[in-house]
């Protein structure tokens, strides 16, 4: 009898591709604020409301949902957005299910890399290394948080957290395609300095994670997911570049310039350090792009 999957944000990227991964072994469903197929489900997060069919007889929880980091300036209004769109939905999802008195088998939440903060340097950062100290690294602090009150009370029988790099895919707005169209009009540059480094991983090997996270019962905890050869956005944008035929004419845009463009968003671009997989290399995953080289060529 197949088990049960629920995954919100199921209109994202990622959660369309880990779908086409899971739907032929697994039963899946979905929490979306429009429901237009059969196995998809309300929630209104404002009103603190979801359909609880959604939540019987499901064995494992994907939560994905959230509002895009990067999609707007970060007001103060935005940033309560980015944060309630996560923290306040795994806890409307802790609560339906402890007051219809349901149990899971795993809460396999999202988080990011942002947890270390917006910082360069040549530091590596494992999953015992100390949270930042800015606006991205408490968003991660309280969804990785908010995922663990699954398991404190009761709730889940296991909790996994996989932190995301940037995810490199072929969607229209991933990193990956807008950096293809500047370098396409001869207008690819570096970012700023250039040398900030930028963990990557490909979606392959991100919903292939999130997969082994619902099969492998020993994985809990937090995972950082990134590819193990480390990049500079200066060896991204060259690489590409390169692959593509495509000359790199521009001069480095200055960091000022993305800063007021951006506003305090700017740093998730400008900065970024080293990130290891150790620990999900030692897990027994093997990526299926460990190469940045190869994991390019696949979605040119």
């Amino acid at each position: 009898m197949k088990k049960t999957i629920l995954i919100t944000g199921a209109n994202g990227g990622v959660a369309q591709h880990l779908s086409s991964l899971l739907k032929e072994n697994y039963n899946l469903r979905y929490l979306t604020r429009n429901k237009k197929k059969e196995n998809e489900f309300e929630w209104d997060l404002v009103n603190k409301k979801l359909d609880i069919r959604a939540l019987q007889g499901v064995n494992h929880i994907i939560h994905l949902a959230g509002a895009g980091i990067a999609d707007k300036r970060w007001s103060q209004e935005r940033k309560k957005v980015i944060l309630s769109s996560r923290i306040e939905s795994a806890q409307l999802l802790l609560e339906s299910l402890k007051k219809h008195s349901l149990h899971i088998d795993s809460f396999i939440s999202a988080s990011a890399v942002g947890y270390y903060g917006m910082k360069t340097s040549d530091k590596i950062y494992n999953e015992m290394d100390k949270p930042g100290d800015d606006f991205l690294s408490d968003v991660c602090i309280q969804w990785e948080q908010a995922a663990d009150n699954f398991l404190l009370e009761n709730v889940a029988d296991r909790v996994a957290k996989v932190r995301l790099g940037v995810v490199l895919s072929d969607s229209p707005k991933g990193v990956m395609e807008i950096i293809k169209k500047t370098i396409k009009y001869y207008v690819g540059a570096n970012l700023g300095s250039g040398k900030q480094y930028m963990p990557w991983i490909h979606i392959d090997d991100l919903c292939n994670i999130f997969k082994e996270a619902v099969i492998n019962t020993e994985i809990s905890g937090t995972y950082n997911a990134v590819a193990p050869e480390p990049t500079t956005n200066k060896g991204f944008t060259h690489l590409l570049a390169d692959m593509m035929d495509k000359p790199l004419i521009m001069p480095n845009i200055p960091g000022f310039l993305i800063k007021l463009a951006l506003g305090e968003s700017a740093g998730m671009i400008l900065e970024g350090s080293r990130v290891s997989c150790d620990k999900l290399l030692q897990s027994g995953y093997k990526f299926k792009y460990p190469q940045l080289r190869e994991a390019l060529q696949s979605l040119l």
